[in-house]
C-alpha cells in the first residue's frame, strides 16, 4: 500500500509538472509574440530588421463606403496677393504600420481570463464532487463545488472565445497591422486551458491524504 501510494504521488507530480510546463509555454509564446512586434514596428522606420516595408494602403480588407450624396469641402477662392498655404503632408509613423492600441488593447484580455478559469478549475479537487466526501469539502455541497468548477470552465472557454474573435474581426481584417499578436493569443488561451485541465488531472490522480504534504500537490 505504501508502495502505490508513493507511485500515486509520482504520477500526480510528474501530470502536474507537464500542466505547468505547458502553461508557462503558452505564456512564452504570447510574450515572445509581443516582444517581436514592438521590435520590429519600431526599427521598421530605420533598419526594417524584419524586412515589413511600407504597410498596405487600405487598411482594412473591408473598407467602408462613401455615402452618396456626401459633401465636399468647397475650395476657397484664388488669390495671387494672398495665395493659400500649402497643408502639410502627414506624418506617417511606421511606415504606415499600426501598433497595438484601441481595440487592438483586448489582445491582453484572453490570456488573464485564461488565468482566472485556471485558478478556478484548480481550487477544485474530483475527490470532493461526490457525497461521499461532503465532509472533506469543509462545509461546501457538491453541488456548489460543480457550479464553481462550471464556471471556471465556462471562463476558460470564454477566454478561447475571446481571443479567435479578436483575432477574425481586427487582426486578420486590417492588413496594416500584423497578426502575429492575435495568433499568438490564441495559442496562450489554448495551451493555458490545456494545462489547466492537465494539472487538475494530475491533482486528482494523487492519494486522498497527499494533499497539503506536498507543495507540489
Amino acid at each position: 500500500k505504501t508502495c502505490r501510494h508513493r507511485m500515486g504521488e509520482e504520477s500526480a507530480m510528474r501530470i502536474s509538472f507537464c500542466g505547468g510546463i505547458i502553461f508557462g509555454i503558452g505564456w512564452l509564446v504570447f510574450i515572445d509574440s509581443l516582444a517581436h512586434f514592438n521590435a520590429c514596428i519600431d526599427s521598421v522606420e530605420l533598419e526594417d530588421v524584419c524586412r515589413w516595408g511600407p504597410a498596405p494602403t487600405n487598411g482594412t480588407l473591408y473598407p467602408k463606403p462613401v455615402l452618396p450624396g456626401t459633401p465636399s469641402p468647397t475650395p476657397s477662392p484664388w488669390n495671387p496677393f494672398n495665395p493659400p498655404t500649402p497643408t502639410p503632408a502627414p506624418v506617417i509613423m511606421h511606415k504606415g504600420w499600426q501598433s497595438i492600441h484601441g481595440s487592438f488593447k483586448w489582445v491582453y484580455v484572453p490570456g488573464a481570463l485564461a488565468m482566472v478559469g485556471l485558478f478556478m478549475i484548480n481550487t477544485v479537487d474530483v475527490k470532493h464532487l461526490s457525497h461521499e466526501y461532503t465532509d472533506m469539502a469543509h462545509g461546501a455541497s457538491p453541488a456548489a463545488l460543480r457550479l464553481w468548477l462550471m464556471a471556471g470552465l465556462m471562463v476558460g472557454l470564454g477566454a478561447m472565445i475571446q481571443s479567435i474573435y479578436l483575432y477574425v474581426n481586427l487582426f486578420a481584417r486590417y492588413v496594416d497591422v500584423h497578426s502575429a499578436p492575435g495568433l499568438a493569443a490564441m495559442i496562450q488561451t489554448a495551451l493555458i486551458a490545456i494545462g489547466s485541465l492537465v494539472f487538475w488531472i494530475g491533482r486528482s490522480s494523487a492519494a486522498d491524504d497527499s494533499w497539503g504534504t506536498d507543495p507540489l500537490l
